[in-house]
């Protein structure tokens, strides 16, 4: 009697799900494909939308945006990138692929943010076309694919609105997720070469390229061994060729800082249990959930055990080598943006998995409904106001401002906030010293560090600069030094005069920018 009033009471629900006749069926089924394609194309056309309309803005989004602009012209002026850590110029951590890349748009468009944002902005895009195709690939199902790119895109707020920076984020996913697509489509030496090609390339342009570069290589290996070794051989040997070749043009300074000094920020354990409830448990829970079931080979027949076992190779070491790097001091969430493409990967191959067990003309649409909902739920959790990452024309004003009186300060002059405003308020002196790269050389300690110091010491206590720029983090910079700072030179006003203190700050990023004028004592005061 109770199972009869229950079968009562769900009857109209499971019409709702399973309408009667193949008409209607293919209809809602049709139906509820179209929903998951527009949830999933929304937040792609908001990013494009946001990224089209600050893709020229001449002044920071981000504060280490002009870091890479400084390594850009280095690389435009024929000089090596690595070096010993100087005022003069001091890399950052990164190998340098995407500054040559970026170099080549610069030659057409001139120096600043445009070159190396288009770069940026073109990775992207590229990544979500790839994650597409390889949701499709292994599911069948187009639209599968579709919200695999549509979740990855989800994704730009909570990675700090990183995707269409000046930074070499975009491309190294770009190339992290081509060499594993090639890896995992490859049938025949050419393919397999280039998969070695682009593996290389991954490798040169962010460290994490060596680890993630594993599952390609081994589901190359499990196909044919010898496709296996072309991949593999081709890989090393362009790895070794252009390193060797950084290394004797730098002197081995290029070791020191791909490996020796990222290996001495050490990572602060402390912060897994917040950072885990952050990233991954709490907006992003879904997709969290997506990764779990494919590792644990949800859905996967055993027929399938190679595909299985690539996919969740690619997914964990894209969660693990993502995830240690934020746990370091100054680690940030745009680097857990290879993380959230697997966990977007697993997403699309689930959802295409589940879609797969029921169809339109079946009587049940069950899992077709479940899927909709899933994809759905998820982007609204990680909907965003676009506004945030927009500069208006209030910060545009009050940096022009603030350039223009940089313009007028007795050079040379430093600003800490960004070299990319030195380059803007003496073109012609050609500093291309950023803070950003100083602070990590002086955190990792060691030899190094010390000469740097010294250097710094020397440079201020000798008036280098006529004139010192900082902003209200200092730099960033060790206490000792800025305590130099303010005996050696002494406080003159402010190039944010008059501006008022919600504008003109990057978008993202550490919340910097130019604000005291700082010039140097006179030798009467000092003896005073």
């Amino acid at each position: 009697m109770q199972t009869s009033r229950r079968q009562k009471r769900f009857t109209p629900f499971m019409r709702a799900i399973a309408p009667r006749g193949p008409t209607a069926q293919r209809v809602l089924g049709g139906l509820l494909s179209l929903v998951i394609v527009i949830v999933s194309v929304a937040p792609i056309a908001r990013f494009i939308g946001i990224a089209l309309a600050r893709i020229n803005y001449p002044y920071e989004l981000e504060w280490l945006e002009g870091g890479a602009i400084g390594h850009i012209q280095v690389v435009l002026s024929g000089e090596p990138i690595y070096r010993p850590p100087s005022f003069e110029f001091t890399p950052f951590l990164y190998p340098p692929l995407y500054y040559y890349v970026s170099a080549l748009p610069s030659l057409l468009l001139g120096a600043g943010h445009l070159a190396p944002r288009l770069v940026s902005f073109v990775s992207v895009l590229g990544s979500f076309v790839l994650v597409a195709r390889w949701v499709r690939e292994e599911t069948g199902d187009a639209v599968a694919g579709v919200a695999a790119a549509g979740l990855l895109s989800s994704v730009y707020e909570i990675t700090c609105c990183w995707f269409d920076l000046a930074r070499v984020d975009s491309l190294f996913l770009l190339l992290t997720l081509s060499a594993n697509f090639a890896g995992r489509t490859t049938r025949t030496a050419a393919g397999a070469a280039l998969t070695g090609a682009l593996i290389a390339c991954a490798c040169f342009t962010k460290q994490l390229g060596i680890p993630l570069a594993l599952p390609g290589l081994i589901f190359v290996g499990l196909r044919s061994i010898r496709l296996g070794l072309i991949a593999t051989g081709v890989a090393s040997a362009l790895l070794a060729i252009a390193g060797l070749g950084f290394y004797v043009s730098s002197s081995g300074w290029i070791f020191y800082y791909l490996f020796t000094l990222p290996a001495r920020h050490r990572i602060q354990w402390s912060r897994f249990p917040h950072d885990a409830q952050t990233y991954f448990l709490s907006s992003t829970f879904l997709l969290t959930a997506s990764g779990v079931a494919l590792l644990c080979g949800c859905g996967f027949a055993r027929s399938a055990r190679k595909e299985w076992l690539f996919n969740a190779l690619f997914v964990g070491l894209a969660c693990i080598t993502s995830f240690l790097p934020l746990l370091k001091a100054g680690g940030y969430p745009n680097g857990l943006i290879p993380a959230y493409a697997g966990l977007a990967l697993a997403a699309g191959i689930q959802l295409g998995l589940l879609r797969r067990g029921s169809s339109p003309g079946s009587g049940n649409l069950g899992p077709r409904l479940l899927a909709c909902l899933l994809v759905t739920f998820q982007c609204l959790a990680l909907t965003y106001d676009p506004a945030i990452a927009l500069p208006t024309r209030a910060d545009r004003a009050a940096n022009d401002a603030a350039v223009a009186r940089m313009q007028r300060l007795p050079a040379p002059v430093w600003v800490t906030a960004s070299c990319n405003y030195n380059r803007l308020a003496q073109p012609h002196h050609g500093i291309h010293l950023d803070t950003g790269a100083l602070s990590d050389v002086l955190a990792g300690g060691g030899r190094e560090a010390e000469q740097l110091r010294d250097e710094m010491r020397k440079v201020i206590g000798e008036h280098h600069f006529r004139t010192i720029v900082l902003d209200r983090a200092d730099g960033f910079l060790p206490i000792d030094i800025v305590k130099l700072i303010g005996r050696e030179y002494v406080e003159r006003g402010s190039v944010m005069r008059g501006v008022p203190d919600d504008v003109a700050w990057p978008k993202t990023g550490a919340a910097v920018r130019p604000d005291t004028i700082w010039m140097p004592r006179t030798r009467a005061a000092h003896a005073h």
